[in-house]
């Protein structure tokens, strides 16, 4: 069986075996495949991915025009080719009722990576994040994963109910990073680590500019790391953003 790897961070790309797959036809494909892929082990309902991706369609019309897009996706992940074999562990469970992306099957997920890293950082509660090496470990590895917000630039013009869902998830994986790279920074800002303050305060940032303690964060690493003309172009720059963002200042 090939192996799938989904990213859905900063846009959204799929292949098999390392190679681009190219085949989806529509957003569609791409959209239910996401949907499926995120809400793995459930099981969704038929009726409601097709008034998920065809809310205007009558429910016949939404019915027919998932059918014809789950052929897409089984053919653009070599399920539904004429003559191949089933395969033993396929990436699709499919019913007359219900459809599930395979928990089982052979694939990766970088929004799954991100999140079980999160949730064993939390199981983790002996002491602060800010104050564990161990923590700190899986939160640094969990915001590799988030190069970018969730399907960045992809978008299903047609499908209100998918775009509050993508919505939705957008917001709570941004959160989720800034909060991991909050705890980052501090953590390195307590062992003197300016140098790894400014890189991951840098990651902040570029995530939420008018993020006030970052922005302080990483002046006062660039100071410490003898960059002072830098520390002062970082708080000009930071004047500017908040002026034109919101007219004020920011606090000294």
């Amino acid at each position: 069986m090939s192996h799938l790897r989904l990213s859905l961070f900063a846009g959204f790309d799929a292949t098999l075996d390392g190679q681009p797959i190219t085949a989806f036809g529509t957003d569609k494909a791409r959209a239910l495949l996401a949907y499926l892929a995120v809400a793995a082990p459930r099981a969704q309902r038929r009726s409601d991915l097709a008034a998920l991706l065809w809310p205007e369609a009558t429910d016949a019309q939404a019915a027919h025009n998932l059918s014809q897009t789950l052929l897409r996706l089984r053919r653009a992940l070599g399920e539904a080719h004429a003559g191949a074999p089933s395969p033993a562990q396929p990436f699709l469970r499919i019913s007359g009722q219900q459809i599930q992306f395979n928990p089982d099957s052979d694939y990766s997920l970088d929004v799954a990576d991100f999140k079980a890293l999160l949730q064993a950082q939390a199981r983790h509660h002996a002491t602060p994040a800010e104050d564990c090496a161990a923590c700190i470990g899986w939160l640094e590895q969990a915001s590799a994963y988030y190069r970018g917000d969730f399907l960045a630039g992809f978008a299903l013009r047609s499908s209100l109910p998918f775009e509050e869902w993508q919505t939705m998830e957008q917001e709570t994986l941004h959160i989720q990073a800034l909060g991991a790279l909050t705890r980052i920074v501090t953590f390195y800002e307590r062992r003197g680590r300016p140098d790894l303050v400014c890189s991951y305060a840098r990651r902040l940032l570029a995530l939420e500019p008018w993020h006030e303690q970052a922005q302080f964060q990483l002046m006062t690493a660039l100071a410490a790391c003898g960059q002072e003309t830098a520390a002062l172009e970082q708080f000009a720059a930071y004047r500017r953003l908040l002026q034109q963002e919101f007219g004020m200042a920011p606090a000294t």
